[in-house]
């Protein structure tokens, strides 16, 4: 028996979900960017880290908070935007501070994933085809 493959479709299929994978993607990032954090998680987040750029301290959280409240007055009283975490990646220099928490956060992940229960649910039936009607 010999099965052929249509690969003009085959073609056109995987076009699809290419396409299908850059709206996901896009429509994460866009939902991403609108997070916003409350004051108190920010007012931590400040204390725990410490990025500098280019030798220079970034702004006071009180500058930051006042700035986030002017800047946007349909945003609620409580919560400014979250930082990129391109922004913070993209910084030249992190003092040892920041990377002591970062390693703490990612001994904490590790931890947390190590601890994972799996457990097998059975047999997952996946159609790739639509039903034949009869």
């Amino acid at each position: 028996m010999l099965n052929l493959i249509d690969i003009p479709s085959t073609l056109h299929l995987e076009r699809l979900q290419q396409q299908e994978a850059q709206n996901r993607s896009n429509e994460y990032s866009s939902a991403l960017s609108t997070v916003k954090l409350p004051q108190q998680t920010i007012r931590k987040l400040c204390s725990m880290t410490s990025v500098k750029a280019s030798n220079a301290d970034l702004p006071a959280l009180h500058d930051v908070l006042e700035t986030g409240k002017e800047g946007s007055a349909t945003s609620s009283r409580n919560s400014v935007k979250a930082p990129s975490v391109r922004e913070v990646l993209a910084e030249k220099t992190v003092d040892s501070k920041t990377v002591g928490w970062m390693a703490s956060a990612m001994g904490e992940l590790h931890q947390a994933t190590e601890s994972m229960d799996v457990e097998d649910v059975g047999d997952l039936i996946v159609t790739l085809s639509p039903p034949v009607r009869k």
